[in-house]
């Protein structure tokens, strides 16, 4: 369901349809202008291209989407200043579970399973704020229990398919 949501798998039969767009009806091009335009990553595994640098890897974004932007721009934002030169396996773990795709806009954040099933206080608290400030949809894949009652929303998935959907009227607030 990630991929699908993401845009980077097309789904076998049915239809995907977020905020007004059809992903079903989408081409390659038109779906990674799509994620670059709505679509953020929490990775919690190497997901750059590790024979290029932290830089290198933001520059290749260029050359997949039509989107003009800065790079030192996104290098600031996700806070890597000093690093852009670095190549992925030499960032510290918790600095890498951090790295959010460069999208100003962030409208739809898929957040994988965190490592060793537990984000820090600070990721949580990010994700809480840019949600509350932003209006933007944090989508998170997880088994943790105290990460689930934060959550407005938590659907269960069983054998590849929604078991049960469940609204929270009264999500936690991150404690540190």
């Amino acid at each position: 369901m990630f991929s699908l949501l993401a845009g980077l798998e097309k789904a076998s039969s049915g239809k995907i349809k977020i905020n007004n767009n059809n992903l079903h009806l989408y081409n390659d091009d038109e779906l990674s202008k799509y994620r670059f335009e709505n679509i953020s990553f929490l990775f919690n595994y190497y997901n750059f291209i590790p024979n290029l640098t932290i830089l290198e890897n933001i520059e290749l974004l260029k050359d997949l989407v039509d989107v003009d932007f800065d790079p030192l721009d996104i290098i600031c934002q996700l806070g890597f200043v000093g690093e852009e030169n670095t190549y992925p396996h030499r960032l510290k773990e918790n600095k890498y579970e951090k790295f959010i795709s460069p999208n100003k806009k962030e409208k739809i954040i898929l957040c994988g399973e965190p490592i060793n099933s537990k984000y820090d206080y600070e990721t949580i608290k990010y994700l809480s704020d840019l949600s509350k400030e932003k209006d933007t949809t944090i989508i998170m894949i997880t088994h943790n229990k105290e990460i689930t009652c934060m959550a407005n929303k938590i659907i269960n998935l069983k054998n590849g398919s929604i078991d049960e959907i469940f609204i929270n009227k009264t999500p936690k607030i991150p404690a540190s």
